[in-house]
């Protein structure tokens, strides 16, 4: 993740020990590819609004500015290491447990949904408001302001963000969806991709290194989250249980290939896997067993 390596390259330049080889180091990482520099401004935020935040607890010496850094020139930083990882950490974070939703008002007063087990680390800025979703999905909505708005999953960084949208970073893939307003989004390590500009009702869909998928899907259905509601429509009842799994503890189990197969429509709370199973035990004609931490779907047994 481009956020990772600029964090390192923020650690390595303010070193005690940093050589002109670092410096050609780092410079060639830079003109590797736009977004570098781009994520590396971002990172040097987060770090010092942090470091500023934790003033009083963590001592650290005179060190060089943003400016001197990118110019190869500057003083070092005393224990670099310990208080990048520190100030990282801690700068700004937001995150959910499983079945909880979190809505939080931003320093420019913008928000951000947070659907369940999910995980945003945030930073603002006179120069950039940025965030970075680490896992799960969350919904921004976002006001106009003069600094620019970049948002990052995994490999996904978008930039001039402005508007509602939702993205999410689940299992392997990646999504973008654009409610309203306009954005540019760029994969990082992508060589020869150009950005992709998405509008009002637009979504992206990024899955490990396969090209970007767009559509126009139905927006009450994407962002039916917002209000606890999965929608399904005629997806797979291992894919919905899988879905639905997400927001509880109680986990659920098709013990058997022929279920798990057999096509799922309809509008369930989320949290409520008992509910969406009996729902199913109905709909299949099936059996519903519950044990701690299990929600078991069998076949009935005939009748001999």
């Amino acid at each position: 993740m481009v956020s990772a390596q600029a964090a390192a390259w923020i650690a390595r330049l303010y070193a005690d020990r940093r050589t002109d080889a670092d410096t050609a180091a780092f410079r060639a990482w830079l003109a590797e590819d736009p977004l570098h520099r781009e994520m590396f401004d971002l990172s040097t935020s987060i770090w010092e609004a942090a470091a500023l935040q934790n003033h009083r607890t963590v001592a650290v010496k005179p060190r060089a500015s943003r400016r001197a850094v990118m110019a190869g020139i500057g003083a070092g930083v005393v224990g670099a290491g310990s208080l990048i990882g520190f100030a990282l950490a801690n700068a700004n974070v937001t995150s959910t447990a499983v079945g909880e939703q979190k809505k939080v008002v931003l320093p420019d007063g913008s928000t951000m949904l947070l659907d369940t087990d999910s995980r945003v680390r945030c930073h603002f800025t006179d120069r950039v408001r940025g965030a970075v979703l680490e896992r799960g999905r969350v919904a921004f909505e976002l006001v106009n302001a003069d600094a620019p708005f970049v948002i990052q999953a995994r490999d996904a960084v978008l930039r001039g963000v402005t508007g509602d949208l939702d993205i999410s970073a689940l299992d392997d893939s990646t999504c973008v969806f654009l409610t309203k307003g306009h954005a540019t989004l760029s994969r990082s390590g992508a060589q020869g991709q150009a950005p992709v500009l998405l509008g009002p009702g637009e979504r992206v869909v990024l899955t490990n290194s396969e090209p970007a998928k767009a559509d126009r899907p139905e927006p009450d259905k994407v962002i039916a989250w917002h209000s606890g509601r999965a929608v399904f429509e005629n997806q797979t009842a291992a894919v919905a249980a899988a879905e639905m799994d997400r927001y509880s503890h109680d986990k659920i189990e098709i013990d058997d290939p022929e279920l798990a197969m057999m096509p799922v429509s309809g509008v369930f709370r989320t949290g409520d896997s008992q509910g969406f199973a009996r729902s199913l035990s109905i709909l299949f004609s099936a059996e519903v067993t519950e044990k701690p931490g299990r929600i078991l779907l069998t076949k009935k047994k005939s009748r001999s």
